[in-house]
């Protein structure tokens, strides 16, 4: 082999080898994960999303993950790279929000993309830090509204108003970063004095729920003091009530049966002066008989005599004796009659009454009085104005 066909095989395996070495340099890759912000010779941008090779010939690449997550903490076990945002709150204590951030940048269009490449240039720690300073301005607007130890107390409350307002947050959006999960990771950070206030604080709180868990206790027992007492009040009002009605019971039995023994009184007493009553006019009417019977056989003694007076007139044979003894039994018959006439409308009864059982021990039993008056009265040979002793 003569010089010339050696150096046509060498330049024929130069050849070779810069097509190979051209055709490796417009093969590119691109992971899935990835998104790639690629400039062509002619300046041309373009974004891939997909993954795998492809052809570029002396392309510029920038490559940025799709999503990325992010812990951002004061706990190097954590992170050692992101320190956690720092907040100020209302009290002037101040704290530190240990969390994690989800976000992504492949739901962006590709001209959102390519505007933050053009503030980011191929560093995806530009982007990170645009995600913490709206995370730190969203932190400290709501930690401007309460105090350190509300925060302690409040953390979960806390934590949601902080996400609320920065998930999905409408600025990053346009920049085309989508905040997809915000959370807590790990215990919060506080500062020493807002520790020592918020012991302080439990501390007090504590004493507190002692004073009102035994305002409660004496309440209670004021409420049962309370309660016995109405209830030995009522006990008491209640016997009180029913002895009076007791009393008050007997009081008007005793009065009802007073009254029940004052007109059964009355009424035997009337009893007995209607008995007597009739007695005396049965008495009466016997006597007034017996002055009947008197004044006929006075009337015959009157007649007998004349007639036999008559008798001797006819037959002229009667003597001045027996003319005598005639006349005196006729004078005798008018006399009785006249008499006993003029005894019986004459008859009064004494002015004075004495009542009483004749006795000179001086008991009297007002019953029997009762009975006299009522008999006399009823006999109407007195008035009720007539003296009774």
């Amino acid at each position: 082999m003569n010089n010339k066909s050696i150096g046509t095989l060498a330049a024929i395996g130069i050849a070779v080898v810069l097509g190979i070495i051209c055709f490796v340099k417009t093969l590119h890759v691109n992971d899935v994960q990835n998104i790639q912000v690629i400039q062509d010779l002619d300046g041309t941008i373009s974004v891939r999303r997909e993954g795998g090779w492809y052809t570029k010939i002396c392309p510029r690449i920038w490559t940025y993950p799709k999503a990325c997550s992010y812990f951002f903490s004061n706990d190097d076990k954590q992170s050692k790279d992101h320190d956690a945002p720092t907040v100020r709150y209302a009290n002037t204590g101040t704290g530190s929000l240990n969390c994690q951030v989800l976000y992504r940048i492949d739901l962006a269009d590709d001209a959102t993309i390519i505007k933050l490449h053009e503030i980011a240039q191929g560093d995806d720690r530009v982007i990170e830090q645009r995600v913490l300073s709206t995370l730190t301005t969203i932190a400290q607007s709501a930690a401007s509204k309460i105090n350190s130890t509300d925060a302690i107390k409040q953390y979960d409350k806390f934590y949601m108003d902080i996400r609320k307002l920065f998930v999905g947050n409408p600025d990053l959006k346009k920049q085309g970063i989508f905040i997809e999960d915000f959370v807590l990771a790990g215990e919060p950070g506080f500062d020493n004095k807002t520790k020592e206030l918020f012991l302080a604080q439990q501390t007090a709180d504590l004493m507190k729920q002692t004073a009102e868990a035994e305002k409660i206790k004496l309440v209670s027992e004021k409420e049962r003091t309370i309660a016995q007492y109405e209830k030995e009040t009522a006990e008491a009002e209640g016997k009180a009530t029913a002895q009076m009605a007791k009393e008050r019971t007997d009081a008007e039995r005793e009065a009802t049966v007073a009254k029940i023994n004052a007109e059964r009184d009355k009424t035997v007493a009337e009893t007995e002066a209607a008995k007597r009553l009739a007695v005396a006019e049965l008495q009466r009417k016997t006597e007034e008989e017996q002055l009947k019977i008197e004044e006929l056989k006075a009337k015959q003694l009157e007649v007998s005599a004349n007639a036999k007076k008559i008798a001797i007139e006819k037959s002229g044979a009667i003597t001045e004796i027996q003319q005598a003894e005639i006349e005196l039994q006729r004078q005798i018959a008018q006399y009785k009659w006249e008499n006993l006439g003029k005894g019986i409308s004459n008859m009064k009864l004494p002015a004075v009454l004495t009542l009483g059982n004749g006795s000179s021990n001086g008991s009297v039993n007002p019953f029997d009085n009762l009975i006299n008056a009522l008999t006399v009265e009823k006999l109407g040979t007195i008035s009720t104005e007539t003296n009774i002793k």
